[in-house]
């Protein structure tokens, strides 16, 4: 796959990111854990007060996924030092899925 670039997330993507979120749980997660339990954790885990505590407090860097310039996921990683990193989310939107972005 060509074209596929990480754009560093700033709080005012922060809204992007819970729309992907919602598109992409709501696609893959709804028929495992219920609308109730997804709805429940997007807005415990995607509102905006809690995307700026990740990025700040917990010190999670998201990244804007883009092929061809259209955003089409998001991923957020932690580093403790320069070398070694956690990586918390990595989400696609479906018809991305298969195509080689992972």
């Amino acid at each position: 796959m060509s074209n596929i670039t990480l754009q560093v997330a700033h709080p005012s993507d922060f809204k992007l990111i819970y729309d992907l979120a919602k598109t992409i749980w709501n696609a893959h997660y709804v028929d495992i854990i219920g609308q109730e339990q997804v709805d429940y954790m997007l807005n415990k885990m995607y509102n905006y007060d809690s995307l700026l505590e990740q990025s700040t407090t917990k010190k999670h860097v998201f990244y804007l996924i883009k092929h061809n310039d259209v955003v089409i996921g998001f991923t957020s990683v932690s580093s403790e030092n320069a070398t070694d990193f956690m990586l918390h989310k990595f989400y696609i939107l479906a018809n991305e899925a298969g195509s080689g972005v992972g």
